[in-house]
C-alpha cells in the first residue's frame, strides 16, 4: 500500500503486488516415509528495480528396514531457482529511499540444490551412530555482467556417536569435515577445507545437569592453514584449533531452573571476506588476503520460573550474557591500495604521498582508493541482558497464547576509531534495545492476532555513509541524505501486524494479514528502508 509520505511512491496508480502458493504432503508407504513440498513466490518488490521470483521443490524418504531393528537411512533433497533483481543503495534520503541508483542493483537468475543422504543406527543398548552428507551447489548467474557469474560446490561429512552410561547419562563423540570449491570472477578461483573433532558428556547429578565438551578445528583456504590462538597468543606451528564449553542447569525448585554456560568460539574468515573484489555504483569491496580469524567467548547467567496464576500457565526466563572477541571481523570504510589491498593510513605522510602521486599520474583516481574491506578490527565486547515471557491461558474467557521478549545489548568497540566510525566507542549497526511480542486468541473457528517489532535507534554506522567521499563534493556520498535522514528519524521504531483467521472446514482455513499497520516509516540498515503497509490474503488446504 502506498506510504504516508507521497512522495516515495514511484509505482504511480498500480500497487506492487506479491503472490505465493506452498504445498507439502506426507505419506508412510509400509517402511518408506515420503515427504513431498513445494513452493511459488513472485513479488514486484515495494523498491525501484527491486523484483523476486523463485520455485522450490523438495522431498525427503526415509526406510526402516523390517530386517535390521533400529536401523533407518534415506536421502533428503531440495531444488530452487530464482530470478531476482536486489536493492543495493538509495537514490537519495528524501523522496528517494524507495528509488535505486540504476547503476546500482544486481540482476541474479541462480540455482540452489542440495542432496543430504544419511544413515541412522540405534544398538539395542540405546547407543546410536549417526551419519550425514550433503552435497550442495550454488549457481549465480548475471545476464547483464557475465564476468561476475559463479558457481560453488561444498560436500560435508558428520559421523557422532551417542552412548549412554548408566542410562542417565550421555557421552557424544564425532568427526566432521567439509570442502567447498568456488569459481569466481569476484573472489576468484579457491578452494576450503574444514575438519574438526569433537566430544561432550552430559552427566545428570539428582537435580544438577552438567555438560561439557571440547572441539578441535582446522581450516584451510587454499594454502593458507589456520592457526591455534590461545588467550590471544598465535602458536604458529599449530594449526588446530581447541574450543571448550561447559554449562550447568540446577533445580531449585519444582519450576525454578538456574543455569549458568560459558563457551569459546572461533571463526575463520570466509572466501567472500577475503576475496571479493567488486564495485556498486560508487561503492568498491576490496578483498582482503591477510584478514586473521576471528576467536572470542561468551558466558551466560540465567533463571527460568514457570508460573501458574489467574488460569494461565507458563515461564519468564531471564538472563545476563558477556561476549568478548579478539580480531573481530567487519566491513569498514577506509583508503586502500587497489594494487596489494593494503590499508592506507592519510594521516601518514608516506601514504598520502603515495595517493597523492598515482592520483597526480593519472595511474588511479581518488574513487579507486576508497571503499569497503573485511578487516580486524581488534576488540570488542558486549554485555547485556534477555528477558523471555511465553503463556497459554484465557483473556476475555477465549483461549489464548502470548509470547514477548526484551534484549538489551551494550556493544562495545574497545578499539574504537573515530576515522571509521560515526560514534567511536560502540560497534557499528547495532541496537541497544529490542523488543518484540505475539499475542493470540482463538474464539471458536475464528484466530487474531497481534504481533510488535521494536528497535532502538542505531547509534554507529561507518562515518563514510554520512560524509562525502571527497570533502565539498556532495555527489560523491555513497548514501546521499543519510545523516539528514538519520537525524529525522532518530527514535528507532515500533512495528506492528495484525492477523485474523477462520477455519472454513476441518481441513481449510482462510487467514487476513496485515503488516506494518500503523505505515511506519523505518530503516533496517542504512539506505534500507522497510516496506510500508502490505496486505495479504492466505488460504490454507490441508489433505
Amino acid at each position: 500500500m502506498n506510504p504516508v509520505r507521497k512522495e516515495l511512491i514511484w509505482w504511480g496508480v498500480n500497487q506492487p503486488l506479491f503472490a505465493g502458493a506452498n504445498f507439502f504432503h506426507s505419506k508412510q508407504i509400509k517402511n518408506l516415509d515420503v515427504v513431498v513440498g513445494g513452493q511459488l513466490y513472485s513479488t514486484d518488490g515495494y523498491r525501484e528495480f527491486e523484483s523476486e521470483e523463485r520455485a522450490r521443490v523438495n522431498m525427503n524418504l526415509r526406510y526402516r528396514p523390517k530386517n535390521i531393528k533400529g536401523l533407518s537411512y534415506g536421502l533428503n533433497t531440495n531444488v530452487m531457482y530464482l530470478d531476482k533483481n536486489d536493492f543495493f543503495i538509495w537514490l537519495d534520503g528524501d523522496s528517494g529511499v524507495y528509488r535505486q541508483d540504476p547503476d546500482a542493483y544486481v540482476h541474479t537468475r541462480g540455482t540452489r540444490f542440495n542432496t543430504d543422504p544419511f544413515i541412522e543406527y540405534f544398538t539395542s543398548k540405546g547407543n546410536k551412530h549417526s551419519l550425514k552428507t550433503r552435497y550442495f551447489l550454488v549457481e549465480n548467474k548475471l545476464p547483464e555482467d557475465t564476468q561476475k557469474n559463479s558457481v560453488s560446490a561444498m560436500y560435508h561429512l558428520d559421523y557422532q556417536y551417542q552412548m549412554k552410561i548408566f542410562e542417565k547419562h550421555m557421552f557424544t563423540m564425532g568427526y566432521s569435515t567439509s570442502y567447498g570449491d568456488i569459481q569466481s570472477s569476484l573472489f576468484g578461483n579457491h578452494y576450503s577445507t574444514n575438519i574438526a573433532i569433537y566430544s561432550q558428556i552430559d552427566w545428570k547429578l539428582n537435580k544438577l545437569n552438567i555438560s561439557a565438551g571440547v572441539r578441535g578445528e582446522y581450516f584451510k583456504i587454499d594454502r593458507e592453514e589456520s592457526k591455534s590462538v590461545i588467550d590471544g597468543d598465535t602458536i604458529q606451528n599449530w594449526p588446530i584449533q581447541p574450543v571448550f564449553r561447559l554449562g550447568a542447569n540446577y533445580q531449585l525448585a519444582e519450576y525454578t531452573f538456574l543455569r549458568a554456560s560459558y563457551g569459546q568460539g572461533y571463526r575463520f574468515p570466509s572466501i567472500a571476506e577475503k576475496y571479493i573484489a567488486t564495485n556498486l555504483s560508487s561503492l568498491r569491496l576490496f578483498p582482503n588476503p591477510a584478514l586473521k580469524a576471528e576467536t572470542g567467548w561468551s558466558a551466560e547467567l540465567g533463571i527460568k520460573q514457570g508460573f501458574k496464576l489467574s488460569g494461565w500457565n507458563g515461564y519468564i526466563d531471564v538472563a545476563g550474557f558477556w561476549q568478548e572477541y579478539r580480531e573481530m571481523m567487519e566491513f569498514t570504510f577506509g583508503f586502500y591500495d587497489p594494487v596489494s589491498y593494503r590499508r592506507l593510513d592519510t594521516n601518514n605522510p608516506a601514504d598520502s604521498a603515495y595517493i597523492t602521486d598515482k592520483i597526480i599520474d593519472g595511474t588511479y583516481g581518488i574513487g579507486d582508493f576508497m571503499g569497503f574491506q573485511s578487516i580486524n578490527i581488534g576488540r570488542a565486547k558486549i554485555t547485556g541482558v534477555d528477558i523471555t515471557l511465553t503463556g497459554i491461558g484465557t483473556l476475555f474467557g477465549l483461549p489464548a497464547t502470548l509470547l514477548c521478549g526484551y534484549t538489551y545489548t551494550n556493544p562495545i568497540d574497545l578499539v574504537g576509531d573515530t576515522l571509521k566510525s560515526s560514534e567511536k566507542a560502540v560497534l557499528k549497526y547495532r541496537f541497544f534495545h529490542s523488543a518484540k511480542g505475539d499475542l493470540e486468541i482463538e474464539p471458536g473457528k475464528f484466530s487474531m492476532g497481534i504481533s510488535l517489532l521494536y528497535r532502538s535507534f542505531m547509534i554507529n554506522i561507518d562515518k563514510a555513509f554520512e560524509e562525502p567521499l571527497i570533502d565539498g563534493s556532495p555527489d560523491t556520498q555513497i548514501l546521499p541524505g543519510i545523516k539528514e535522514y538519520r537525524e529525522k528519524f532518530n527514535k528507532g521504531y515500533v512495528l506492528f501486524d495484525i492477523r485474523a483467521g477462520y477455519s472454513l472446514t476441518e481441513y481449510s482455513k482462510l487467514s487476513f494479514i496485515v503488516k506494518n499497520i500503523f505505515n511506519k516509516e523505518w530503516m533496517g540498515r542504512p539506505g534500507d528502508v522497510g516496506p510500508p503497509r502490505n496486505v495479504s490474503l492466505q488460504y490454507t488446504f490441508n489433505f
